[in-house]
């Protein structure tokens, strides 16, 4: 979130935590198969600013703090509850990205920053104490990691001002509103399954909508306190049935539809 002090451009490192959920759905049409569950996890996020006349770069990275876990249920050809188990779901990414600041005097633009970038996505499923039909089994832990592309716009309203002598004589910013949307294309993908060693699924069709936005006061000219929510879904297709030993097996359909919010204390340069 730029910061303009005095037509002055303010970049910044901001250091976050906070919680997120991730409510997971999977779906497999061929017998009915419908499992969903909803974690709760607490995050860290690092989000550094640059920017230059009306160029501009950023990072920003999300990490799982502490892990949560819920019980997934599964309905097979309509009967409920047909397998559960206890699923913990975290993802971390990191999101790399450059942009361009159209200001209120170009032509056919509206003020705000387009950028685009990459991501880097490893999301982590871990499930135990699973029951199929009244009979426990073991299975294996699931990693999802992927590369995609992502272009996005954002933008900021300035909603109260203060007089800081130290910044300019004229009012300052010190409260400001931020939002930003984006949407993400997978271009690599690497699935495995610790239950089935050595298969490996790089089908990689799918997206993630993501929408953001929050809130800065600036302290003073070196602190600003931050609070930021976002949301969004992630959506797989899946693979197609592949062989494996004596059998077939696939990666199935499935979404992640995510909530986050957090608290920081930004470093204004």
């Amino acid at each position: 979130m730029p910061i303009k002090i005095d037509d002055k451009i303010i970049n910044f490192v901001d250091f976050r935590v906070g919680v997120e959920s991730l409510r997971y759905e999977e779906a497999e049409p061929d017998d009915k198969r419908l499992g969903t569950a909803e974690t709760m996890n607490s995050v860290g996020i690092v989000d550094i600013y640059q920017e230059f006349q009306q160029f501009q770069g950023g990072i920003r990275g999300i990490i799982p703090l502490t892990i949560g876990d819920d019980r997934e249920k599964w309905d097979v050809n309509s009967v409920i509850n047909y397998q559960t188990d206890k699923l913990s779901y975290y993802w971390s990414r990191i999101d790399a990205y450059v942009g361009y600041a159209f200001k209120e005097s170009d032509d056919f633009t509206m003020p705000g920053t387009w950028y685009a970038g990459l991501r880097r996505s490893e999301g982590i499923q871990k499930r135990s104490d699973v029951v199929v039909s009244g009979v426990p089994l073991n299975v294996g832990d699931r990693k999802i990691q992927s590369y995609g592309l992502f272009v996005g716009y954002k933008g900021q309203t300035n909603i109260a001002h203060e007089r800081r002598p130290e910044w300019s004589e004229e009012f300052s910013p010190v409260l400001v509103a931020t939002w930003r949307l984006e949407y993400h294309k997978p271009v690599l993908n690497r699935v495995t399954d610790t239950s089935m060693p050595g298969a490996l699924f790089k089908d990689r069709i799918g997206y993630t909508i993501e929408f953001g936005g929050g809130v800065a006061y600036n302290m003073n000219q070196s602190f600003s306190a931050t609070f930021n929510a976002y949301g969004g879904r992630m959506y797989w297709q899946g693979s197609a049935w592949d062989n494996f030993g004596a059998g077939f097996v696939r990666w199935p359909e499935n979404k992640t539809d995510y909530m986050g919010a957090n608290l920081g204390l930004a470093f204004l340069f």
